[in-house]
């Protein structure tokens, strides 16, 4: 059985993206480490339906995540997509690619800002705060202690930004896959955050991984970032 796939990025967010669903019987563990197999941060089977593109997202642990901008970003630019819909598990977003940017456009995610952090849900949970020396903050030590807070939601990812001159620093640790260099829907839902507290309709995050465009367009949140091929090729099973 050979699996053809292609590896990509979006922000040193990287994904094996694939059509076929034997992807799921292999050994995710194996192939999704850096050091003795592809090395991904997640897979993104991909069903190419015309009408409505479809992705099922499984993290490099094996379980199973609800969506992933930077992902929907990679199929969109793998298969030059233009006002198309995918439909992931955690809802439907709009799709563009142009040249080597793409965008992905979707609706307010539901918000709360309690007293020290705020939560955000986009068919995943994010929990965003405000750090300082956010290059220096010890995020794994903070996610793994906030895992034990039973009022948050369960299979959370946790952002931090930090507010420079002129752009948001950002940093994500995401539930089964730990921290990455990037991650969409954590910035978008961040962006949603800053919308609301500080009154903003357009902000340009920096990630490890790169640059994000955020902007609110008809009360949509568009999501502009690169994304790169990075190689095509398969797994002998």
């Amino acid at each position: 059985m050979t699996i053809e796939f292609s590896k990509m990025n979006s922000n040193g967010n990287d994904f094996l993206i694939t059509e076929n669903e034997n992807i799921f019987s292999t050994d995710i563990a194996h192939i999704s480490d850096r050091n003795n197999g592809i090395g991904f941060d997640q897979i993104l089977l991909v069903d190419p339906t015309p009408s409505k593109f479809k992705v099922k997202i499984l993290n490099s642990d094996g379980s199973s995540a609800q969506t992933c901008f930077n992902g929907l970003r990679c199929i969109a630019g793998l298969y030059d997509l233009k006002n198309q819909i995918i439909s992931a598990p955690g809802g439907d977003v709009l799709c563009n690619s142009d040249g080597m940017m793409a965008s992905v456009s979707t609706e307010f995610p539901q918000i709360r800002i309690l007293e020290k952090l705020s939560i955000a849900n986009i068919g995943n949970n994010h929990a965003i705060y405000e750090v300082t020396e956010i290059d220096d903050y010890n995020l794994e030590n903070s996610y793994k202690k906030l895992e034990q807070n039973p009022t948050l939601p369960p299979n959370f990812n946790l952002n931090v930004y930090e507010c420079m001159d002129d752009f948001f620093k950002i940093r994500t640790y995401e539930n089964g896959a730990g921290e990455t260099k990037s991650c969409g829907s954590g910035t978008v839902c961040t962006f949603a955050v800053l919308s609301k507290m500080k009154d903003i309709d357009h902000a340009i995050f920096l990630s490890k991984g790169g640059k994000s465009h955020l902007a609110i367009e008809n009360n949509i949140i568009v999501s502009t970032a690169p994304y790169i091929l990075e190689y095509e090729g398969s797994i002998d099973e």
